[in-house]
């Protein structure tokens, strides 16, 4: 039987529609492990034994997001109604103090530099998150050599959260993402399907067995990009993408280094390339409203990273860290360029949203129960 006579419902309304952005979370939360990650998106290997309709529909962030239920269980009583930023108790400029750290990692290195501190405190034994091996892939880390070798950021479409199956043999983890992992990994763990009767039993008689997620890191994002699309356009322009060392999104450019020289890419051409995943440019979330610690690059100077500290978790974390010796912070952000690039993403959201209902396309209002009493579509 062909894959696509297959009965699934997140290819009809989410992958079809071209709303998927490819997190992963269906992948992780399959119990017969049916569902395969392809150029195009996520498909079924063979037929559901759920008829389509399994855990995968639960944790969809494109079905629906239920970020008005799963706020109050990561913010407690402290959950606020929906903002451009989300909520947030603390907000620093920070870096590792570590130089190899911050040789490796992206923008001063804060990200791994908190990592680092919980891998050597027992916190996590291992992350979830991209590797960079040639084409990037999710992984997961065990140790801090790993660690180092997938810091940095990487601009390609990654299932991050599908190596979460792949993470049996750890305790406790930490998921580092874009706001779409972030959105994945929380309904994993808050919506009522999984909540009440846990993950899926599958047709050997067993669960999946995944780890506790201790902490959810999420990174800034504009968008994402198909890699073999993008590939094509900087073999075009004469670079060659596994020469790429380091890449930055500077508003309305992609900023890509190599061991010889810097390029700049315009998004706009990007985007007529159709470089840019279509499942991105239908999304309103730029800073991980969700995270327990938003991280990016943009309201910091150079070789620094601005952190959002969002949960009572994530706050101790960052200052645990800094008093550990781990990081470095300083107060000097710039809030009015965070809101900038965050209203930015959202007013393209309103024009990608007006286009395809001008064009008649299928859109699901995934983003409707992110208001409180809204449930939106199932």
């Amino acid at each position: 039987m062909a894959n696509e006579e297959y009965k699934w419902f997140l290819r009809d309304e989410v992958v079809d529609a071209g709303l998927c952005t490819f997190c992963g979370a269906c992948a992780a939360v399959c119990p017969n492990d049916r569902i395969e990650f392809r150029e195009d998106g996520p498909a079924l290997k063979e037929e559901c034994p759920r008829n389509g309709q399994g855990a995968c529909k639960d944790v969809c962030q494109r079905v629906v997001t239920f970020a008005s239920k799963i706020g109050p269980n990561i913010f407690g009583f402290k959950a606020k109604p929906p903002a451009l930023l989300g909520q947030y108790e603390t907000l620093v400029a920070a870096r590792a103090t570590d130089p190899a750290i911050q040789e490796a990692g992206q923008d001063g290195g804060a990200v791994t530099a908190l990592l680092s501190y919980c891998m050597d405190n027992g916190l996590i034994d291992g992350v979830i998150a991209t590797g960079d091996a040639g084409k990037p892939s999710s992984r997961v880390v065990r140790s801090k050599d790993e660690l180092l070798d997938s810091a940095g950021s990487k601009y390609s479409a990654i299932p991050v959260l599908s190596a979460i199956k792949d993470a049996g043999d750890i305790t406790n983890a930490a998921v580092v993402g874009l706001p779409c992992h972030v959105y994945g990994i929380r309904k994993t763990q808050f919506f009522p399907g999984m909540t009440s009767h846990g993950f899926e039993v599958g047709e050997n008689g067993e669960k999946i067995k995944v780890p506790n997620i201790a902490y959810v890191i999420g990174l800034f994002c504009t968008e994402n990009f198909n890699y073999d699309k993008l590939a094509e356009f900087m073999k075009e322009k004469g670079v060659a993408i596994s020469d790429v060392r380091r890449a930055v999104i500077h508003l309305d450019e992609l900023v890509v280094t190599t061991d010889s020289d810097s390029y700049e890419f315009d998004l706009n051409e990007l985007w007529n390339a159709g470089c840019v995943q279509e499942g991105c440019v239908i999304c309103r979330d730029a800073v991980s409203k969700l995270s327990d610690i938003s991280a990016g690059f943009m309201g910091s100077g150079k070789g620094w990273t601005t952190l959002m500290g969002r949960t009572a978790k994530g706050v101790e974390l960052i200052q645990a860290a800094e008093k550990a010796g781990y990081l470095e912070t300083k107060p000097d952000v710039d809030l009015h360029r965070i809101e900038e690039f965050a209203g930015l993403k959202m007013q393209r959201f309103k024009w990608e949203l007006k286009r395809r209902l001008d064009e008649g396309k299928k859109v699901k209002f995934y983003w409707a129960s992110d208001y409180p009493g809204v449930m939106g579509e199932t």
